[in-house]
């Protein structure tokens, strides 16, 4: 009867022992379940991005059912998309511009150097819920938004590196100096550093725009160590060591070793192929900027300073520019002048005197008219 009895038992414990094992299999079966439908789930975005940046895709059945959300019309399959054939079908949600979902997008310059055209351009390809940030003023953490992420930074002192270890993509856009600091000079040069606005200093204002007034009808008879002293009230050797911090410092190694380094011209010629293959996506550079922001938006070219330097000016700001040009591949053997220079009165003293008013404005004064 004993052994009858030990024999029950063992029967018991090894029925529980199958009954677990039987558990765990069903366990094992739901997780490869849930496995497998995440892997499909993957490989048809992953898809769906690659055709959906396709000039040209024909769709197979697991498309049928979102292509109305990708592009409004059906198409049909070919060879091209057997890698999804395993896929099942299903309505999915998703962006026209797929972009990876956490991909987090850093723009930074010194100013005028094209980060405004930049920003909008890429803004433009990334999906609709990307959360945009505009040259920031306060301090945010990026890394916890979980949405795609777009910021510009300008370069100066208040730039903090440490904020570059948030992002997965970080372009840095740079100018040559001598273009910069035409732009530089109107831009900034209309503020004054926020004295220039009072009435005292109307008569200063007043000079200046007619000392541009005067280098728009003859570019060689001011020169542009000129206008600097006169519109940013400095003498010239305090002229020249504002600019040489402001246009030639060397942006830190780390920084530049973290960076995707895209040069103003290229930009402006289009000339963003590599950019777009670091951020695959492709761009529109013809973007339009917001009405708040294409005020400040001048030329949009290059070499303009052919049209504004002086002999005396290629004197000066050479030796100043060496070290940066040939950092960043400038042409440093090459500083010829136009030698029938045009400067267009809406890219000079219009332009300065319509910064310059808008500031006023908000000022409470009244605005120049000359």
């Amino acid at each position: 009867d004993k052994d009858k009895e030990i024999e029950n038992k063992d029967k018991q414990i090894k029925d529980k022992d199958k009954e677990i094992e039987n558990k765990d299999k069903q366990i094992r079966n739901k997780d490869k379940k849930i496995e497998n439908k995440e892997n499909h789930r993957l490989v048809l975005e992953n898809t769906i991005q690659v055709y959906a940046n396709s000039t040209s895709w024909k769709m197979t059945a697991p498309f049928r059912n979102i292509h109305s959300t990708l592009f409004g019309t059906t198409r049909k399959a070919t060879k091209e998309s057997t890698q999804i054939d395993s896929c099942k079908s299903g309505v999915i949600k998703i962006d026209k511009k797929p972009i990876k979902k956490e991909n987090k997008v850093l723009i930074i310059g010194i100013a005028k150097t094209g980060t405004t055209a930049l920003f909008y351009s890429i803004k433009n390809s990334m999906p609709a819920n990307t959360k945009c940030f505009f040259e920031p003023k306060k301090e945010i953490n990026y890394s916890s938004i979980k949405k795609p992420v777009l910021v510009k930074c300008l370069f100066d002192l208040k730039f903090d590196p440490k904020i570059i270890a948030q992002f997965d993509k970080v372009i840095l856009i740079i100018r040559d100096p001598r273009d910069c600091m035409i732009s530089t000079l109107l831009y900034s040069g209309s503020f004054r550093f926020n004295n220039y606005y009072t009435e005292k200093n109307k008569k200063e204002i007043i000079k200046s725009i007619e000392m541009l007034r005067k280098k728009e009808d003859n570019p060689y008879k001011i020169s542009l160590i000129s206008l600097l002293k006169q519109i940013f009230n400095q003498s010239e050797k305090e002229t020249l060591t504002r600019m040489k911090k402001k246009l030639t410092t060397l942006i830190p190694k780390n920084i530049e070793k973290q960076s995707f380094i895209i040069k103003y011209e290229d930009f402006v010629e289009n000339k963003i192929e590599k950019l777009e293959k670091y951020l695959k996506l492709k761009l529109d550079k013809d973007v339009p900027v917001d009405n708040i922001f294409k005020r400040v938006v001048r030329t949009k070219g290059k070499s303009s300073w052919r049209n504004w330097f002086t002999e005396e000016d290629v004197k000066k700001f050479k030796p100043l520019f060496k070290e940066f040009m040939l950092h960043y591949g400038y042409d440093f053997g090459d500083w010829e002048l136009n030698k029938s220079p045009k400067i267009n009165p809406e890219h000079c003293s219009k332009y300065f005197l319509r910064i310059l008013n808008e500031k006023r404005l908000k000022k409470k004064l009244k605005p120049i008219k000359t």
